[in-house]
């Protein structure tokens, strides 16, 4: 055989060039993709656009459920319910952002089953379910609210005040606290626990306004601190702590948008 010129250079870089996955579950194009895996590790399921579809993936069988749908369903978004075998599917009605209308449909993925449904007054663009799998937050555009509603049964708890809805917002893990970009590049963050229903909600803090917008907001998994990333010149993703708003540390130097955290 030939002499291999390669020397110890080669081989080191190699080891940083491949992939970090362990195995492909799927290699089909998806547009505009929404990821969401149950809480056990069991399932992920998949939501996306063009075609709208939701599919159900077993992760140790590694086969596909595809989830019906309605004909007139947009943008569809999905996230499980924990402690219990629901999977919850929102939607659009319609493209006209306009005039558009939403449904929520709480399924059971083990008996194929709608347990619940419901209709939304606005176009769906977010979900969230609180960790003890009681209540769920929908967030709706034209004109941007946040709604909570009590699982399964579709009871509206609270509605609250949004940002438009490509502008971000997180929630904690049990949906007691939100975060949402205001006045162009300032976060405030607004306590849902002491909002009658349909009431204002109370402002915990608001930052200053910093250079450039905010891409993406982020909670810490106990929802102590904040983390907003901008998108000025450094990309800086900033660290907050969430009761006060005093700023702890930042991050800066990405070659691009932070346009999705988790922590």
């Amino acid at each position: 055989g030939e002499l291999d010129l390669r020397g110890w250079e080669w081989r080191y870089l190699w080891q940083y060039c491949r992939s970090d996955s362990t195995s492909v579950l799927t290699a089909e194009p998806m547009t505009e993709a929404r990821l969401t895996v149950s809480a056990d590790g069991e399932w992920l399921a998949t939501a996306q656009s063009l075609p709208d579809t939701v599919k159900l993936w077993n992760l140790r069988t590694r086969q596909p459920t595809t989830v019906p749908l309605p004909a007139d369903c947009t943008w569809p978004v999905a996230a499980f319910v924990p402690h219990q075998p629901w999977l919850v599917i929102g939607w659009a009605v319609g493209k006209d952002f306009r005039t558009q209308k939403g449904r929520i449909r709480l399924w059971n993925f083990v008996t194929q089953q709608v347990v619940s449904e419901w209709e939304l007054d606005r176009g769906l663009v977010q979900l969230a379910i609180a960790e003890d799998g009681k209540t769920l937050l929908s967030r709706q555009s034209s004109p941007s609210s946040v709604t909570i509603w009590r699982v399964p049964t579709g009871e509206r708890v609270q509605r609250h005040a949004a940002s438009g809805s490509s502008t971000p917002h997180a929630v904690t893990r049990d949906l007691k606290l939100a975060a949402r970009e205001v006045n162009s590049g300032a976060i405030q963050v607004e306590d849902y626990t002491e909002t009658p229903p349909l009431g204002e909600s109370k402002t915990r803090w608001k930052s200053p306004p910093a250079p450039g917008r905010i891409k993406s907001l982020a909670f810490s998994l106990y929802g102590k601190i904040l983390a907003a990333a901008s998108d000025n010149v450094a990309s800086t993703i900033t660290l907050r702590e969430t009761e006060t708003g005093r700023e702890i540390g930042a991050m800066t130097g990405h070659g691009s948008n932070v346009n999705a955290m988790v922590f």
